[in-house]
């Protein structure tokens, strides 16, 4: 397969999967490394943060799971009891944003990296607005569950930000078959969800958008969107699956071919035979990664140099420094310096990571 066609392919990240494999424990009879294999994945992975899913495979898996269990909660089910770290970045940027409006624009705006086969957009209104969840991968035909388990993670998200477990939706609509027994579904979002409808669009207040979260650090905030950003850059958009393992690795401080191989499900041998094979060394695939990143953080001001060696990895700033100025022949502060005067000399916060908006 060509690197162009290998890229249209959208994906998931596999941490979700935690919540999954455990809400299916309650199954006993359920084969799931079989259900796992027949949708085509591998069942090592499952729960794997550093992993990424073809994602018409992972929703394959879901509705697989909903059909063998005759449990048409099974999305909402399995969201109800997922700790957030299981969603990653982009929860914890939605979480920490100042408001409703917020928060939903946010998801909307770095659902990337969640996902890059689906796409989330707000629709204002003049008392209502509406969240709508368009799968655009053409793949993909099933997508019940994930819907509903998407949407009920938003109602969740709302209600635990606001400190309010009654709050609830105007209205929430989907494109598929609904099951024959909606109790469940009435008793968590409020009312009944409307089914075979033309979209899936969850409705709410207008004057929601402005109701303030209760524990939103907003200090962290442009940190945790410096993150999301960083990580959508390794999604498979490149189609260089090396890259975006390396990226995702660089959390846990110095990746090693180790810990990158294994993301990638193969063995340190094997990568290093790949990467032999495209004229590179594993050395040099990091650095360039790290350089890349480091531009982007360097041109946020909000983050500091300190913040920005953590981020790419190193456990302080003279190691990022000396490496900085290897890749560069410049200082790290130096690069910063240029960059502000550059981006004075044309637009304001030109080259700045995306700020989170304020929806009206």
């Amino acid at each position: 397969m060509g690197r162009d066609q290998k890229s249209k392919r959208s994906v998931v990240r596999a941490g979700v999967s935690a919540t999954l494999r455990d809400y299916l424990q309650r199954y006993p009879d359920i084969q799931l490394d079989r259900l796992t294999r027949s949708a085509g994945l591998d069942p090592t992975q499952l729960g794997n943060p550093d992993a990424f899913f073809d994602q018409q495979h992972w929703f394959l898996l879901v509705e697989a799971a909903a059909r063998e269990t005759g449990d048409g909660y099974l999305a909402i089910g399995f969201v109800e009891q997922m700790p957030w770290k299981d969603f990653g970045v982009l929860g914890y940027v939605a979480r920490n944003s100042a408001t409703v409006g917020d928060a939903l624009v946010n998801m909307a705006r770095y659902f990337a990296v969640q996902q890059t086969g689906g796409q989330l957009a707000l629709e204002p209104g003049w008392r209502e607005v509406t969240y709508q969840y368009t799968v655009e991968d053409p793949r993909i035909v099933e997508h019940g569950q994930i819907t509903e388990g998407l949407f009920a993670l938003i109602v969740r998200l709302i209600r635990e930000s606001l400190g309010e477990a009654a709050w609830k939706p105007r209205a929430i609509a989907f494109r598929h078959d609904g099951p024959t027994d909606l109790q469940r579904h009435a008793r968590y979002f409020g009312s009944e969800p409307r089914y075979r409808q033309r979209a899936n669009k969850l409705t709410l207040a207008t004057a929601d958008l402005e109701r303030r979260f209760v524990s939103a650090d907003l200090d962290l905030l442009p940190h945790l969107v410096a993150h999301a950003t960083a990580s959508i850059a390794a999604m498979p958009k490149s189609g260089d699956d090396v890259h975006r393992a390396v990226i995702a690795a660089l959390g846990a401080g110095d990746p090693t071919i180790e810990r990158v191989a294994s993301t990638l499900g193969q063995s340190a041998r094997r990568l290093q035979r790949k990467l032999k094979a495209e004229d590179r060394s594993f050395k040099e695939v990091v650095d360039d990664t790290r350089l890349d990143l480091a531009k982007r953080y360097l041109a946020d001001a909000a983050l500091s140099l300190t913040e920005t060696a953590f981020l790419l990895g190193y456990s302080d700033l003279s190691a990022f420094s000396r490496a900085f100025r290897r890749w560069t022949d410049v200082s790290p502060l130096e690069f910063r310096s240029r960059a502000n005067e550059r981006a004075s000399r044309t637009a304001p916060n030109a080259g700045s990571s995306p700020r989170p908006t304020r929806t009206r």
